[in-house]
């Protein structure tokens, strides 16, 4: 496709791929996924979508996207959630993380981070939610300090979905606590299997599992 594609004609693709993404994953020839996903069955959507070609589909070219529109996306992704595919992966990787990277991260970063995140081969969770602080990011009591060319972050996160099965996470960190406790916030990048990162799975009463992560030590360029 081209950035000429007309809205219906990838509405279409869209619309087709996954149906038949979610029939596969269902395990039968259903519309519609029945029954509530597991993050195995996230991270396989996750990864289908990206060698199908179907993540950043506004996403500049040479960084692996098709250089389309947002209403693009938009009418795509419109088609993933009508057959109820699993999207918490591309919700962590793409929706939230690669977006924010195109707009704030370095071009060595974005170079690096960006074609893998397209390609459906680096799988992003979040690090935002503490014991201590739930989801206010304002009460966040993980500190990232810099010593010398990098920072140093110990604390733990909590509610940390596809800990399990994520290549990389991004983490919210308090690096300035002289600030208004909703400024000095930061939020850094690194491979879950960066030293001094461990990762804690819990069950939940509905068969799943959360995840959860322990902070010390982590050093991050």
């Amino acid at each position: 496709m081209t950035a000429a594609t007309s809205i219906p004609e990838i509405t279409a693709d869209a619309d087709r791929f996954a149906q038949a993404l979610a029939a596969e994953i269902a395990g039968e020839p259903a519309l519609r996924y029945q029954g509530m996903p597991s993050d195995g069955d996230s991270d396989r959507a996750y990864r289908a979508l990206g060698e199908g070609g179907w993540i950043g589909v506004h996403w500049p070219v040479e960084l692996g996207g098709r250089g389309l529109t947002s209403l693009d996306t938009l009418a795509c992704e419109e088609r993933f959630g009508y057959h109820w595919l699993p999207l918490s992966g591309y919700l962590l990787s793409v929706k939230t993380i690669g977006n924010a990277l195109l707009r704030f991260a370095s071009p060595e970063l974005q170079e690096r981070l960006i074609p893998e995140i397209a390609a459906g081969r680096i799988l992003f969770c979040q690090g935002f939610s503490e014991p201590d602080a739930g989801s206010d990011l304002g009460s966040l009591r993980t500190r990232a300090r810099v010593d010398g060319d990098r920072f140093v972050i110990d604390g733990r996160k909590i509610w940390t979905s596809s800990a399990d099965y994520a290549d990389w996470v991004y983490l919210a960190v308090r690096t300035d606590p002289e600030r208004p406790r909703h400024r000095g916030i930061s939020v850094l990048v690194a491979p879950i299997s960066t030293t001094g990162i461990r990762v804690h799975s819990h069950p939940t009463l509905g068969g799943g599992t959360i995840g959860e992560l322990e902070l010390e030590g982590v050093e991050i360029p």
